[in-house]
């Protein structure tokens, strides 16, 4: 279960043509991340939640980072989609 949304989960990030130089794994780990959102910071402000990823990662562009949580939020947590 876990590798099949791993799996739906760089699969949307990867349609959308970026972060394609890191590595899945690193992708996944952020993915996850967004999810643990013990504040609820997604469903406040989805904006603050994508620059705590780039906070975490700066080779990530906030456009980058918000492709992570958009996809992280669809296939991880769709509960707290905003």
């Amino acid at each position: 279960m876990k590798e099949e949304k791993d799996a739906r989960f760089l699969a949307i990030v990867g349609q959308q043509g970026v972060l394609s130089a890191k590595p899945d794994v690193d992708l996944v780990k952020l993915g996850r991340f967004v999810c643990d959102d013990d504040l609820g910071i997604l469903k406040v402000d989805p904006g603050l939640a994508a620059a705590e990823l780039v906070s975490r990662d700066h080779s990530l562009s906030q456009a980058e980072a918000e492709t992570v949580q958009q996809a992280a939020i669809k296939v991880y947590c769709p509960d707290m989609a905003p």
